[in-house]
């Protein structure tokens, strides 16, 4: 318990110290995440009430391609580890020293990836629709809670899947938002499953209790390998259709696959996302 706390503590201190200039605390395990009924496309989360305003942590002067991509830099020259500028091609993270710190190590890799659950719900045609949309959600939840790194969802269609379009960490152990480890490294959470819940939220609001596999269902389409479990996808991620049945998981289970392949719900109805920030391993 003693450690536990004193990670959280240094979660605290190191995301808001370093990517967060409101004095938001995002440790704050405590704040209990309301039933959100708001569809990705309206994006009124949790995180936009509790974090400050939202941070783009991507070079200045870059043209986005796409959430958490980028080409070009502000400098223009060849980019450098420890300049203070993200080089997406090369670098996961720049503090711009040459120094380590509680995030960024001296080769310009996060020390520890994290993982969220989406406050919004989407139906199963996430945002303006496929794996894009869904990767698009993530991201712009990441960050309005001045979350460093690149997110995608934990979603599969009938062409890719997260154990195969993920940027997956070998050398470094997934976390939550109050610091609560998830799993040493991604053959660890493929596993073995999540050590806990995959319930906190990118501005570290906690679900509340509900009925598991009923009520905190969250799109997966995908089985605890990370590859496709079932053979529909609402027509990969651009349809509320109703009466065809998705593969979703369980936001407040670990144990086993449930946390992701607990039940089937209709693309028309609501559900959450499971974000994973990508390694460049």
């Amino acid at each position: 318990m003693a450690l536990l706390l004193r990670l959280s503590g240094l979660f605290a201190l190191g995301l808001a110290g370093c990517f967060n200039p409101t004095g938001f605390d995002p440790g704050a395990s405590s704040t209990m995440a309301g039933d959100s009924t708001t569809t990705a496309t309206t994006a009124t989360t949790d995180a936009t009430t509790a974090a400050g305003p939202t941070t783009t942590l991507v070079p200045t002067g870059g043209t986005t391609e796409a959430p958490g991509e980028t080409t070009g830099l502000s400098s223009g020259g060849t980019p450098v580890c420890g300049d203070g500028i993200v080089d997406p091609l090369t670098e996961e993270c720049d503090n711009g020293s040459p120094e380590p710190s509680f995030l960024c190590d001296t080769n310009c890799r996060r020390t520890f990836l994290l993982v969220f659950v989406s406050a919004s719900t989407t139906t199963g045609k996430v945002g303006v629709g496929g794996l894009a949309g869904a990767d698009a959600l993530c991201q712009a939840e990441a960050e309005v809670a001045d979350l460093p790194g690149t997110y995608r969802a934990w979603l599969s269609d009938t062409k890719t899947e997260p154990q195969e379009r993920f940027g997956k960490s070998q050398s470094r152990a997934y976390f939550r938002r109050d610091g609560q480890k998830i799993a040493e490294n991604w053959d660890a959470l493929v596993l073995n499953g999540p050590a806990v819940p995959l319930s906190v939220t990118a501005s570290g609001a906690v679900l509340p209790s509900q009925t598991p596999c009923v009520d905190d269902m969250v799109w997966t389409g995908t089985g605890p390998d990370g590859k496709p479990a079932g053979s529909m996808f609402c027509d990969s991620w651009t349809s509320p259709k109703p009466l065809t049945y998705i593969v979703t998981g369980s936001a407040l289970t670990a144990q086993g696959a449930a946390w992701t392949n607990c039940g089937g719900r209709a693309c028309d109805m609501e559900a959450r996302l499971y974000c994973f920030e990508q390694a460049l391993e």
